[in-house]
């Protein structure tokens, strides 16, 4: 049997590139936004700089994000409630109110992007062996570099050209250029969030929320070819045979399989026939990163 391979280069570019955006955007195009509409100086430092605080205090709530789910299903999650933030920032700045209310929001967005770095992280050791890791380190920090290109730079220039679009011109009364300021804004949020949406919709070529890794002890006596293929049909979706490796002098193999399973667990059922074609030596399985025994 065998699994679908998805290549790093399919998610680990997008997935960074959805780290960095978030990050840059508070911390630098929201005073620009915030200026531009007529906030001081002194309020916007002030809240745009407790805001960034999530990204600081992240180390808090980590340890606690694999116990509800998986880190992927927080990567996901993440993205479409930061999506869905920058998407009701874009339709507060309407609002009599709307720096408060803009605030709030982008504290929202800032618990899910700093989310979004640790699950993110998780994902890159977990899914990742170490020769991957140090592969695909470069392709992570360009794409998260691109992200802060992109948002301190083209998103800024965008806003300026739609602000002139909009009638901010030269020349025309403050109403008028306040009203293009607020438009522009408006749209550059919306397509944040749009880019944020799609992100979740394309970036995620990472393994199936059921693949595990399966690690067999086995006598060398037994040959090991095809020794559990009828039991992979049977209790697994996919399965293939990662690495074969000598313990206890020789004397022992230990097979190492990723497979994918239909539900969140090991049935027993499987374990047991495993057991019994093994001698009842060492099971292991569980997900990369923590590989539980079972």
């Amino acid at each position: 049997m065998s699994r679908k391979n998805h290549n790093p280069i399919s998610w680990v570019p997008t997935v960074y590139f959805a780290m960095g955006l978030p990050f840059v955007v508070l911390n630098m195009v929201s005073v620009l936004m915030f200026k531009g509409l007529g906030i001081g100086d002194a309020q916007i430092a002030l809240w745009t700089s407790l805001i960034m605080m999530p990204w600081t205090l992240k180390f808090l709530w980590s340890p606690f994000l694999e116990m509800f789910k998986t880190k992927k299903f927080f990567v996901v999650l993440t993205q479409m409630v930061t999506g869905a933030g920058f998407a009701l920032v874009a339709l507060a700045l309407q609002l009599p109110f709307f720096f408060a209310i803009c605030i709030a929001l982008l504290a929202v967005i800032a618990f899910s992007g700093a989310t979004h770095d640790v699950a993110t992280d998780g994902v890159y050791m977990s899914e990742l062996n170490k020769q991957d890791q140090a592969k695909y380190i470069g392709w992570q920090g360009a794409f998260y570099n691109i992200a802060k290109i992109v948002a301190s730079g083209g998103l800024v220039w965008l806003a300026g050209a739609l602000l002139v679009g909009f009638g901010g011109v030269e020349g025309a009364t403050e109403a008028v250029r306040h009203e293009a300021t607020r438009h522009a804004w408006m749209t550059v949020m919306l397509i944040l969030a749009a880019v944020m949406l799609l992100l979740t919709a394309v970036n995620f070529g990472g393994a199936d929320e059921h693949e595990r890794v399966l690690r067999i002890t086995i006598p060398e006596s037994l040959d090991y070819d095809g020794l559990f293929d009828d039991l992979f049909e049977k209790y697994t979706k996919s399965c293939v045979l990662e690495r074969v490796k000598t313990s206890n002098m020789g004397t022992l193999y230990e097979l190492t399989y990723r497979v994918t399973l239909p539900d969140d667990h090991a049935p027993k059922a499987f374990l047991d026939e495993l057991r019994c074609r093994n001698g009842n030596l060492n099971i292991t399985c569980g997900r990369e990163a923590t590989k539980d025994a079972l």
